[in-house]
């Protein structure tokens, strides 16, 4: 894949010359990529969460 125009300097600039599909093609795939590790990392934190409760409860309890 590549824009239909060469980019100038930075990858910022490269948004305002993309063609409005393909501007679409990337926006879905960011969104998808940042909705996958925001589930990921939920459900690593909730996994790691619940390990350590019966620690730390058992360490309340005297």
């Amino acid at each position: 894949w590549t824009p239909k125009t060469p980019a100038k300097g930075s990858i910022f600039h490269a948004g305002s010359q993309l063609d409005p599909d393909d501007a679409d093609i990337l926006r879905h795939a960011i969104s998808g990529i940042a909705a996958f590790l925001r589930d990921w990392l939920m459900d690593h934190i909730i996994e790691e969460d619940l390990q350590m409760k019966p620690y730390l409860s058992a360490d309340r309890d005297p």
